[in-house]
């Protein structure tokens, strides 16, 4: 599979999901007109439990029918949340996801041992 590119049918041959998505805000705050949402979803069940992802939700609440953009965060670092707000100043409703896992602090995805 190294080297191969893939289309997004491929990536996505075969994919159900199990319609258990539960969601749970964790917090809210609000940098000048930014309101940033902290969030867990519930994530794709896999052989030891459930993956709980962490995500922040920053939008602009002056500004309506924003166009959207999912970041998907550094692995190693995890969310830039100041890159969110950044985003949201600029106009758009962004969706940041967590990949890095556990970290020393903070909120960040939960993965199953």
């Amino acid at each position: 599979m190294a080297g191969n590119i893939l289309t997004p049918t491929e990536i996505w041959e075969g994919f159900k999901s199990d319609k258990d998505i539960k969601t749970e805000l964790i917090s809210e705050s609000r940098v000048g007109d930014i309101i940033i949402s902290r969030v867990y979803l519930g994530g794709r069940k896999v052989q030891d439990g459930r993956v709980k992802i962490y995500g922040i939700i920053a939008h602009n609440v002056q500004m309506a029918m924003l166009p959207a953009i999912i970041v998907f965060s550094d692995v190693k670092k995890g969310i830039d949340e100041d890159f969110a707000v950044e985003l949201a100043s600029k106009g758009y409703y962004v969706f940041a996801i967590d990949f890095a896992g556990k970290k020393e602090d903070g909120y960040y995805t939960i993965y199953p041992d």
